[in-house]
């Protein structure tokens, strides 16, 4: 057994497109607490459609810019990682996309999750 595995987590070849038009800066804005949940919830219903992990759903939203900052699905079942629930991919994320993984650091930042957040 080696001690030194490297693993990536990648999102599902549906997500870009799903969501192609909230990655777009002149892109609907999420605006609402109930436009970012909406999406939440369409992205862990999708996720069941295509297959590719559980009922669950997570973004992180720019709460300054209303923009995505992250996103994620569960990818538990499909990557065999127990750490792929949806709020972590997308806490993940956010954080890759902003370039620091302090995100408490952005008061700005807002998680919106599926369901309660593991």
């Amino acid at each position: 057994m080696s001690l030194h595995h490297h693993f990536e987590i990648h999102l599902p070849h549906w997500v870009e497109p799903f969501v192609g038009h909230w990655l777009n800066e002149r892109g609907p804005a999420l605006d609402t607490v109930e436009h970012r949940m909406l999406l939440a919830i369409a992205l862990s219903a999708e996720n069941v459609r295509q297959g590719t992990g559980g009922p669950f759903g997570a973004i992180v939203v720019n709460q300054e810019t209303n923009r995505l900052a992250g996103l994620g699905v569960n990818l538990v079942t499909s990557s065999g990682l127990s750490a792929a629930h949806a709020e972590i991919v997308a806490l993940s994320l956010a954080q890759r996309n902003v370039n620091n993984w302090d995100l408490g650091a952005n008061s700005n930042m807002q998680l919106v999750s599926s369901c309660e957040p593991c």
